[in-house]
């Protein structure tokens, strides 16, 4: 199929957008000036992403770099949100319009600036010109979600300790565990030739850790080393406070949990996102027990008793101390402050991958 140069580049940033283990799940058609936006649901089939909740959250994230690139690139666009009722992966339809009015945003070049940041951050507050930059998000956002930013060093460490959980629970759910470790790229050709999971650099493991991270790709030893000196459980610990090292911890809210609402937070929280890379802030998405929260509240035969516990326990642990309405869900935690910039970023698969004929 024959793309304008220009729209092609538009999508070039589009799939830049952040996914949940790298998945990278958009596929697009195009046709004259419409492009379509379709879900491949086969891309996660991890327990973290029941409904496909949080593929919508990338593709909205991919839905908000097309709006914030296309100005730049010489067009408008206009979109129509799920245009087909009996089809749910199909995101959106796009229609470009040519634009001699063009924008010069600082978004765009933080599009490809924009990581996931795994290190650890230096414990000091925010800026208050960071702070205030980041809270100030356009009115679309802002009137469907609520965004929080914890700052508070007792409030923090709380709510790592609950997000921290997730990796006590990914060490100890066999399922999980299997597509975590499926996902991971060991070497730099590896993850050149894959494309897609997570390259092992991009963890931040210190050095002591990988050996033995490396062992418990196998279920058995790990269940062993689980069951004699509570492997997973020192993880978690572990984490937890690496995550409160933080110059504040990130909640959005939402009303409820369609499908829409989930794209929406998707864009939303790509702009906190490249809001924060323009400022030269780290960030990482925590959001592990909101997603698994989710499916146990659909599907809890896919957890232990005390899995299903401890998920009900820490997400209602994680509203509290955001002081978040029992009315609303929370879709989105994450971890922002200074740090050096990551050891590495995963190789992506290029646009030519994605696209299907009309």
């Amino acid at each position: 199929m024959h793309i304008p140069d220009k729209i092609k580049k538009i999508l070039e940033y589009a799939i830049m957008a952040p996914s949940g283990d790298n998945c990278q799940p958009w596929r697009f058609s195009y046709s004259e000036n419409k492009l379509n936006v379709f879900n491949d649901p086969e891309s996660d089939f991890s327990l973290y992403n029941w409904g496909q909740r949080a593929s919508m959250v990338s593709h909205g994230a991919l839905l908000q770099n097309i709006i914030l690139s296309s100005p730049v690139l010489g067009y408008k666009t206009q979109i129509q949100f799920f245009p087909n009722k009996n089809n749910g992966n199909h995101i959106a339809t796009i229609t470009f319009e040519k634009n001699t009015n063009k924008e010069n945003d600082v978004m765009l070049h933080s599009i490809s600036k924009r990581v996931t940041n795994r290190k650890a951050y230096d414990v000091k507050k925010l800026l208050y010109s960071d702070r205030i930059t980041i809270l100030k998000q356009p009115d679309e956002f802002t009137k469907f979600a609520k965004l929080f930013l914890i700052e508070d060093p007792e409030k923090i460490k709380k709510i790592a300790n609950a997000v921290s959980v997730n990796e006590r629970i990914l060490f100890e759910n066999e399922k999980m565990h299997d597509f975590f470790y499926g996902h991971i790229n060991w070497t730099a050709q590896e993850d050149f030739l894959k494309k897609k999971g997570f390259y092992i650099k991009t963890l931040e493991l210190p050095g002591p850790a990988l050996v033995p991270f490396k062992l418990f790709r196998n279920w058995k030893i790990l269940s062993f080393f689980n069951r004699l000196f509570g492997f997973s459980k020192k993880i978690a610990k572990q984490n937890s406070i690496f995550y409160a090292s933080s110059s504040a911890i990130g909640i959005i809210s939402i009303p409820s949990e369609e499908p829409m609402d989930y794209v929406k937070t998707g864009m939303f929280f790509q702009n906190i996102w490249l809001t924060a890379t323009s400022l030269g802030l780290s960030l990482q998405p925590l959001t592990g027990i909101l997603f698994l929260n989710l499916r146990l509240r659909h599907s809890p035969k896919d957890f232990s008793e005390q899995h299903r516990i401890l998920i009900t326990e820490l997400y209602e642990a994680i509203k509290k101390n955001a002081e978040i309405p029992k009315s609303e869900n929370v879709a989105i935690t994450f971890r922002i402050g200074y740090s050096d910039p990551p050891s590495a970023k995963a190789n992506r698969y290029l646009i030519d991958h994605f696209l299907t004929s009309s």
